[in-house]
């Protein structure tokens, strides 16, 4: 296999094509893989002993990880009849058929739903929540990942998937009005105060000036969590192992992948916001 070119130390952060809208684990750049797999261990971490519902699925890889990770069930749901076709056949998971929109399942029945990189596809966000409380059991949560565009849209170009777009103002909101209780994340610090933790993993930070750049990679060769963007052909073929072996391992605010609590008096500016929203007991 032929490793794509990786990104270097301080790079402006690589949009890749609108195309690549799906993480391949054979064949995506090493950043959209680390990302996917830091995703799918927060979300694998939370689903023990749980049925799961994996809306846009895609390859099927991350529902597998789950049920490795002791769920009781987990179903995938995916517009895409070959995504659906491919998860079933690859990764032996069941998988649907079916729209954000209108998903196929009845009310009350999920315990967890896992929504990565998906509401941004969909032309109604508000309708995309509605159906998620309706499946969702009363105690249920939902763990969704959106891009943040308080950020994003400096340094992406014009993405055509992409038609609805939020700010983390905006998602926040959206989830408040759909769930009672909020936790936000983020993910791929662009921005960080260059006092705080995070500032180590920013693509834009004093760490990435020149100088500094050296500093940080001689400290990151000595940090057993800190996840760096190259990936190998072993990792890509036992992607399944890298997502439950790094479950067992803390998340560390010093990686550039690594999903992290946001932080009131040391906020970053993250390319991609993640919220665990949960569904007040009734």
């Amino acid at each position: 296999m032929i490793e794509q070119p990786e990104e270097p130390e301080g790079h402006k952060f690589r949009v890749h094509p609108p195309t690549d809208e799906r993480m391949v684990p054979e064949s995506s750049h090493g950043s959209t893989f680390w990302e996917h797999v830091a995703r799918y261990e927060f979300a694998a971490a939370r689903s023990n002993g749980k049925d799961v519902l994996d809306i846009a699925c895609g390859e099927g890889y991350g529902a597998a990880a789950m049920v490795d990770s002791g769920a009781r069930s987990v179903v995938g749901v995916d517009v895409d009849p070959a995504a659906c076709d491919h998860a079933r056949s690859r990764y032996g998971i069941r998988a649907i058929v079916g729209s954000a929109e209108s998903i196929p399942l009845p009310d009350s029945t999920i315990d967890l739903i896992v929504s990565y990189e998906t509401i941004e596809h969909v032309s109604d966000p508000e309708r995309f929540i509605r159906e998620c409380r309706r499946v969702l059991k009363p105690d249920g949560e939902l763990i969704i990942s959106t891009p943040n565009m308080d950020v994003y849209d400096e340094i992406a170009e014009h993405n055509p998937f992409h038609i609805s777009c939020l700010s983390t103002s905006n998602f926040r909101k959206l989830l408040l009005d759909g769930f009672g209780t909020v936790t936000m994340y983020s993910q791929r610090p662009l921005r960080a105060p260059w006092w705080s933790v995070r500032a180590f993993a920013a693509d834009q930070s004093l760490w990435t000036r020149r100088g500094f750049r050296k500093i940080k990679r001689m400290i990151a060769r000595r940090l057993p969590s800190y996840r760096h963007p190259e990936v190998s052909a072993e990792q890509r073929r036992h992607v399944l192992a890298n997502i439950k072996n790094s479950c067992r391992r803390r998340t560390s605010a010093l990686s550039l992948f690594d999903i992290v609590p946001q932080r009131k008096f040391a906020p970053d500016e993250p390319l991609f916001l993640l919220a665990l929203a949960g569904k007040p007991i009734k």
